[in-house]
């Protein structure tokens, strides 16, 4: 696989400040350079995925429990970025 075939995106963890898993999060991407409607729900440990990004930087915002979050992640080329999200 060369660098180019490799997944670009983000590896979302959707966290308390606890450290406890948020299951059913809405995960989404506000802005960036590939803004796209692409949105996704966070499995019972509180992960999720996007990915087929473009690099750059981009504002995801997380929906949980009628509460708001919004952090900026840097996505390189042909890598997918771990991000650990508190809300």
């Amino acid at each position: 696989m060369t660098r180019e075939d490799r997944p670009t995106g983000i590896v979302a963890s959707v966290r308390r400040a606890d450290g406890t898993p948020v299951q059913d999060a809405r995960v989404l991407l506000g802005a960036g350079p590939s803004h796209r409607d692409l949105a996704a729900l966070s499995n019972a440990l509180g992960q999720t995925t996007l990915t087929g990004l473009e690099p750059g930087l981009y504002t995801v915002v997380v929906l949980s429990h009628g509460q708001r979050h919004e952090v900026q992640i840097q996505v390189p080329p042909a890598q997918m970025v771990a991000a650990e999200i508190v809300v």
